[in-house]
C-alpha cells in the first residue's frame, strides 16, 4: 500500500510541477514537448495500473476497482497522441510510392526494433531466473513477451497499417482519407469483438483516428480552443464521468466513448493548463521502452517471484529495473538504427531540408 500511495504521490508531484498557464511560453498548441509529456504521464498512469493490480490484498476495494479501470484511459492517451503524431509525419511525406513504402517500413521497423531489444532482454531474464525459454522463443514471432499476449504492439502496428491504406490511393481527399481510416478502424474493432477479444483490445482503438482528426484541423481546434477551451474541458469531463462508470458497472462498449472524451478533455485541459516538464519528456522519450520493459520485470519479480521475495520488495525492484534497462533499450535501438538505410536516408534528408 505504502509502495502505491507514493507511487501516486510521484504523479501527483510531476502532473503539478509541470502544468503551466497559457501566459508562460511553453511552445505553440500540441508542441512536440507538450505531446511526449502527455505520454510520460500516460506511461505513469500504465505503471501504477498494472502494480495496483498486483496490491489487491493491500488496497481498499473501491480504489483496487477504480485503479483497474484507469488503464485503458492511459492507453487510449497513448493511441490518440499516436494518430496526432503520424498524421502530421504521413501529411508532409511525398506522394510517390516508394516514399509511402518506406514510411510504414520505418514505422514497423522502428516499433519491432524496441520490441526485439526488449524480448532479449526478457529472455535474459528468464535465463538468470532459471525459467525454460524455450515456450517464450514462439513470442519471436507472435510479438508476445514472456507470459503476455502483449497486445498494445499488435494493435499499435495495425493502426500504422491502416493509416498506410487510408493514404495509399493518390486521388482522394483529406477529409475522404480520414473518413476511411476511421471507417476501418470501426470494422476492425467489429472483427474483434466478433472473434471474442477482450474489450482491452479494442475499446482505445478510435483514438487513433480521433488523433489524425485533431493534426488535420488543428489550426481550427486551436481558434475554437482559444475562445472555447473551458467549456469544452468542462462539457468533456461531465460527459466523461456517465461513460466512465457505465464501463466499470460492466458495460464494455461504453469504454469507446470514454476513452475518446478522456483524450478530449485532456486536450481541452492543456491548451489552457500546458502540461510539460524535462522529467516528463524524458519519461515520454522511452515510454514505450517502459512499457515493455516494466511488464517482463513484472512477470519474473512479481507474478511467478523466483526469489521468493516480498511483493513490495519484488515492486521496487521492478521500478530501479525499469528505470536502468528502459534507457539501455533506447540507446541500442538508436545505435542499430543507424546501421539501417531507411533511417539514416531519412536523416539526411531532414537535415538537408533544414539547411535549405
Amino acid at each position: 500500500m505504502w509502495l502505491y500511495s507514493a507511487l501516486v504521490l510521484i504523479f501527483s508531484i510531476m502532473l503539478v510541477s509541470g502544468i503551466h498557464t497559457r501566459g508562460h511560453e511553453h511552445g505553440a498548441f500540441m508542441s512536440k514537448e507538450q505531446t511526449t509529456s502527455l505520454r510520460g504521464l500516460a506511461i505513469l498512469i500504465v505503471v501504477i495500473h498494472h502494480l495496483g493490480q498486483r496490491l489487491d490484498s493491500a488496497l481498499p476495494l473501491t480504489l483496487y476497482l477504480m485503479n483497474f479501470f484507469i488503464g485503458y484511459l492511459a492507453a487510449g492517451l497513448f493511441f490518440f497522441l499516436s494518430g496526432y503524431g503520424n498524421m502530421l509525419s504521413i501529411s508532409h511525406m511525398q506522394r510517390s510510392f516508394t516514399w509511402k513504402m518506406a514510411w510504414i517500413a520505418k514505422r514497423i521497423i522502428g516499433l519491432l526494433l524496441i520490441f526485439y531489444v526488449a524480448e532479449a532482454m526478457a529472455l535474459i531474464c528468464e535465463l538468470l531466473s532459471h525459467q525454460p525459454i524455450i515456450p517464450s522463443l514462439w513470442g519471436l514471432i507472435t510479438f508476445s513477451l514472456p507470459g503476455w499476449d502483449t497486445w498494445y504492439i499488435k494493435i499499435q502496428l495495425l493502426l500504422y497499417v491502416l493509416l498506410f491504406i487510408a493514404w495509399l490511393p493518390d486521388k482522394l481527399t483529406p477529409n475522404t482519407r480520414l473518413a476511411l481510416l476511421t471507417v476501418l478502424a470501426v470494422m476492425a474493432v467489429a472483427v474483434m469483438r466478433q472473434c471474442g477479444l477482450s474489450e482491452y483490445w479494442w475499446n482505445t482503438l478510435l483514438c487513433f483516428p480521433a488523433g489524425t482528426f485533431l493534426a488535420q484541423y488543428r489550426q481550427t481546434a486551436e481558434h475554437l480552443l482559444q475562445r472555447y477551451w473551458a467549456w469544452t474541458g468542462c462539457a468533456s469531463t461531465v460527459l466523461f464521468m456517465p461513460a466512465f462508470l457505465l464501463n466499470y458497472r460492466g458495460q464494455v462498449l461504453a469504454g469507446i466513448p470514454a476513452a475518446l472524451l478522456f483524450c478530449c478533455a485532456v486536450i481541452s485541459w492543456n491548451f489552457k493548463l500546458r502540461i510539460a516538464s524535462k522529467p516528463l519528456v524524458w519519461l515520454g522519450t522511452i515510454s514505450f521502452e517502459i512499457f515493455l520493459t516494466h511488464t517482463f520485470l513484472l512477470r519474473t519479480l512479481v507474478l511467478v517471484n523466483v526469489w521468493s521475495l516480498p511483493r513490495t520488495h519484488a515492486m521496487v525492484f521492478l521500478l530501479i529495473g525499469t528505470l536502468i534497462l528502459s534507457p539501455i533499450n533506447k540507446a541500442i535501438t538508436d545505435h542499430i538504427k543507424t546501421l539501417i538505410p531507411i533511417f539514416s536516408s531519412n536523416t539526411a534528408s531532414r537535415k538537408k531540408n533544414h539547411e535549405e
